[in-house]
């Protein structure tokens, strides 16, 4: 299997998770699940926001479980609020995406594996920049992946939130969001 199958087959399946995390965090259906989409082929546009709608779901699963925990405080119950919303939003948008194409969305589970405990702000605020990392580079690679312009224009904005989540995390975890990046661009461009 190469690469590119790889990764269509990893993000048809964990959606905003992120390669890295899909196989990191993934469980064995998860894994499972992978191996059989390299086996179909390329996965169609509904596939791929359909991938994106289970971690949507997820990401809102984690984020009310770590609001429902009590360890949040001040900055961090805010932020997860607030990017729990969003996740919410780009739940909608996929829905109404995969409707439009003539598919069915599937509903939200009632309970999801995290993979990890959460025992404090600190776990959490890890978790949540992981989360948003990935779904950052899911939501990327879904962009080459997608048939549709439109798909893949309103894929490019959810992403963008992503990113401003992850950064947002990082920052809260102590990190300077351009501590590094810039300062190992080429000396040529």
């Amino acid at each position: 299997m190469d690469r590119r199958e790889f990764v269509k087959a990893a993000f048809a399946v964990a959606g905003t998770l992120g390669l890295s995390q899909a196989v990191k965090l993934g469980t064995a259906a998860e894994k499972t699940l992978v191996a059989e989409m390299v086996a179909r082929g390329n996965p169609s546009d509904v596939q791929i926001l359909e991938g994106a709608l289970t971690a949507e779901y997820k990401a809102i699963y984690a984020y009310t479980a770590a609001l429902d925990s009590g360890l949040l405080k001040t900055k961090a119950k805010e932020l997860s609020t607030l990017f729990r919303a969003s996740h919410q939003g780009h739940s909608d948008i996929l829905t109404g995406a995969i409707k439009s194409l003539g598919g069915t969305p599937q509903a939200a589970e009632k309970k999801y594996d995290l993979g990890v405990k959460l025992a404090s702000p600190a776990d959490i605020a890890r978790y949540a920049y992981s989360l948003e990392r990935g779904a950052a580079q899911a939501y990327m690679n879904a962009v080459g992946l997608l048939h549709n312009d439109k798909l893949k224009d309103a894929t490019a904005m959810i992403m963008a939130d992503e990113v401003l989540h992850a950064t947002t995390w990082y920052e809260v975890l102590g990190h300077h969001p351009m501590a590094t990046g810039f300062n190992q661009l080429p000396d040529k461009l």
